[in-house]
């Protein structure tokens, strides 16, 4: 993402959210609206999926989001980091990266050894990596394409947002723009 991201995450002044279950399970894994690391277990990896937006006829559009959690204490001793993946549907090399940094944690977050926290996106763009397109596509006014990087931060639906759009704005208010779940950013490239 540009450069601009992690700066301007921190100079937002967004406020905290709590994290908000939408009481639907997929594959066994809860699914989320928004994300507040407060509400992680301490020294536990979860696994969720947060709902970024609905397309056309309804169709929810679910993210996989991990977090590892470190100490109690970490929540105000610890960094935060995110490390994300895949904004563009056919740059895959950062998903199995992810993937892998969550899987070597297990021992260290288990063990009270994670001082912090880490919060793993590894498939920003599904729609993308679905179509083996780098944008996102959408079927409104017979079919765009659109480069989710090059919207950030997204607008809402009820501000006049379109699907894309929407969806940006989910994954950056309801994840790195709770100011207290992320201090750095991390997006993975080919």
């Amino acid at each position: 993402m540009k450069s601009i991201l992690a700066g301007a995450l921190l100079g937002s002044g967004l406020t905290l959210a709590q994290t908000n279950f939408t009481g639907d399970v997929v594959h066994g894994y809860p699914v989320i609206s928004a994300l507040d690391i407060a509400d992680v277990p301490a020294n536990t990896i979860s696994r969720y999926w947060i709902s970024a937006a609905q397309a056309q006829g309804g169709l929810d559009y679910f993210i996989p989001i991990f977090v590892a959690r470190g100490t109690n204490s970490s929540l105000h001793t610890g960094r935060k980091l995110s490390i994300s993946a895949s904004i563009h549907g056919d740059e895959l090399n950062g998903i199995p990266v992810v993937q892998r940094v969550f899987a070597s944690l297990g021992e260290t977050v288990s063990s009270g050894g994670l001082n912090g926290t880490i919060i793993g996106l590894p498939t920003l763009n599904p729609n993308g990596n679905i179509h083996n397109q780098r944008n996102f596509w959408t079927s409104s006014n017979n079919g765009f394409y659109y480069n989710l990087n090059r919207l950030m931060p997204g607008v809402s639906i009820e501000d006049g947002g379109n699907l894309p759009e929407s969806y940006d704005y989910a994954i950056w208010n309801n994840v790195w723009g709770n100011t207290s779940n992320v201090d750095i950013v991390v997006d993975l490239r080919k």
